[in-house]
Order: C-alpha cells, then structure tokens, then sequence
C-alpha cells in the first residue's frame, strides 16, 4: 500500500521497502539548525558485547518513522480544529498510532533514555492539545501561552524522535558492521 507525503514542491508516493522512503520522509520536515556531533562513543560500542543482536533494528526504524509522519498529522489536525473549527481529532495518548507504538515496542538496546523522554514528550503534548483546544472552545480564540506551548512541545518532540530514529539507525549500522553484514534499513 503507498503512502503519500507532500512536499513543498511536489508530492511524493513511497512504498513500505523502497530505499529513498527515508530520504523523502526527512524531506517532509523543514530544517533543523545543524548541532555539532559529540565525539563519544555511543552506548551501543560501550556495551555491544552484552547487547542481544536479536533487535529488529528494521522493523523499529520502519515503525517509528511510520507513526511519526502521522502523529505530524495529527498536529495538524489540532491546527485545523483552531483555525476551521474542524472535528477534533482524538486527544487521548494511548489512543493515537504514535502511543500505540510506544506501548507496544520496546526501546532499542541502551536507547531507554532516549525512547522514555519521546514518551514523555508524547504524554505532554497530548495535554498540551487538550489545554489549547478547550481554550478554544465555543468559537474563543486560543490563548496565547496554551498555543506556545504546544507549538514549543511539537518542535521539541520532533527533534527528539528524529534523534532517537539517527541513534537506532546508527546503532543498527554498527550493529551490521560487528557481525559483517549490510543494514537492510
């Protein structure tokens, strides 16, 4: 089944397993400000000895990326509840495909940090659209702090589960490397 993704330009079409979905899912999102790349070594050399090598890398990436693109949906979806009084979309986090995903897919290995603060990211901004459209209800303008916030939480949400998707990708690269063979991500 295809999915398709706008573009500023043009629209795209991708399909589960093609290579450049990635590419084109990044393409989607405006441009974050470059952040210089500490020079560590990630939890995944610390600790690859004691890490299962039974993780599917692939079917997390794939997952993510998949509910991501649509909790960006969702949130615009809350942006038409404000500006068309559109129906609301569901405002609960256990009920939306993102917090189905996290309640049903473990973190990668030495990820937990990065995979709770997207879960608490995702609790927060869930309230936050609660707080913003009663704000809203009954054809009031939103108040401005509660629009703040939630717009401040969509950003901060998005570049954290960016950087847990660049991790796990990372991860599953070396991963690949340690045991040589190719990602097939």
């Amino acid at each position: 089944m295809a999915t398709a993704i706008g573009r500023r330009t043009a629209p795209c079409i991708w399909t589960p397993g093609d290579p450049q979905r990635r590419w084109l899912f990044v393409q989607t999102f405006p441009k974050l400000t470059p952040r210089p790349t500490p020079q560590v070594k990630s939890p995944m050399s610390a600790s690859s000895q004691t890490l299962p090598d039974s993780f599917d890398y692939q079917a997390f990436i794939d997952g993510f990326e998949e509910v991501t693109y649509w909790h960006f949906d969702w949130y615009s979806r809350i942006m038409a509840v404000l500006l068309y009084n559109t129906p609301r979309p569901t405002l609960s986090e256990h009920e939306c495909r993102f917090g189905r995903f996290l309640e049903s897919h473990g973190a990668p290995p030495g990820r937990q940090g990065e995979f709770d603060k997207v879960h608490q990211l995702h609790v927060k901004m869930h309230k936050a659209a609660d707080t913003l459209i009663t704000s809203a209800e009954g054809g009031e303008q939103a108040e401005r702090e509660a629009f703040d916030e939630f717009v401040e939480l969509q950003s901060l949400f998005l570049a954290t589960c960016f950087n847990l998707m660049r991790d796990a990708y990372s991860d599953s690269c070396e991963l690949a490397q340690r045991q040589g063979t190719t990602p097939t991500i």
